[in-house]
């Protein structure tokens, strides 16, 4: 049997994959452009998968199979970018534009914040402040009052511990409503002192090290390996 793949390369243009003015979305003109190849492609995934290289025939074919793979691939990528091109514009376009306002607004927002969360952190440290003074009262009025009652011979009266109440409510306006809420955060300080288990390894690195000719890292296994590079 032939693998000749060519058939699947061809292209017709026949204005049927077209987007329609009406609905430049519509995909229908995509899909009757693209489904032409289902049967070609399906043809050639059963013959790639079905070849063996074990010769130079076998070798010549399997390059000519890949190639031709290759080269359909480009062409459906051409086809797509021709019709995503004008709608992936008018979107690029969009998203600048709306991103001068909403960097000012998202610049608003966050200064905001900042100033609520800044105010929040002083009551709450007012609060706190209350509430020891409170408890020092409380326990000054308990020390006289166990006093008085030993001296007199009469069982103690018990203060409860005054309770500050937290302002942790949410504020709500019309255009919005405010709450805080508690989060743990952190900052790295000393970088060389963070457990291992909480590292990444920058492959990134490693592998420019390597491109560049480093041939040993500490617990990096480099090595050549073989690659097959196509040229359609």
């Amino acid at each position: 049997m032939a693998f000749d793949f060519n058939a699947a390369l061809a292209l017709e243009h026949d204005g049927a994959g077209v987007p329609s003015r009406d609905n430049p979305f519509d995909l229908a003109p995509v899909k009757h452009s693209l489904a032409k190849h289902d049967i070609e492609i399906d043809l050639m995934v059963q013959r790639a998968e079905a070849l063996e290289v074990d010769g130079e025939r076998a070798q010549t074919l399997a390059v000519e199979m890949a190639g031709q793979a290759k080269k359909l691939n480009n062409t459906i990528e051409k086809a797509r970018k021709g019709f995503v091109e004008g709608p992936n514009e008018f979107v690029k376009s969009v998203n600048n534009l709306a991103k001068r306002f909403q960097e000012r607004l998202l610049t608003i927002e966050n200064g905001l914040k900042r100033k609520l969360s800044a105010y929040a952190q002083r009551q709450e440290l007012e609060r706190r402040k209350t509430e020891a003074a409170a408890r020092q009262a409380q326990a000054e009025l308990q020390n006289r009052l166990d006093e008085e009652a030993k001296d007199s011979g009469v069982e103690p009266v018990k203060i409860e511990a005054p309770v500050v109440p937290k302002a942790d409510g949410p504020v709500r306006t019309a255009a919005g409503t405010a709450y805080q809420k508690k989060v743990w955060t952190f900052n790295v300080k000393d970088a060389q002192a963070v457990p291992r288990e909480y590292l990444a390894v920058d492959e990134r690195k490693i592998r420019e090290a390597v491109r560049a000719g480093v041939r040993q890292i500490p617990g990096v296994d480099i090595f050549e390996e073989t690659q097959t590079a196509l040229r359609a």
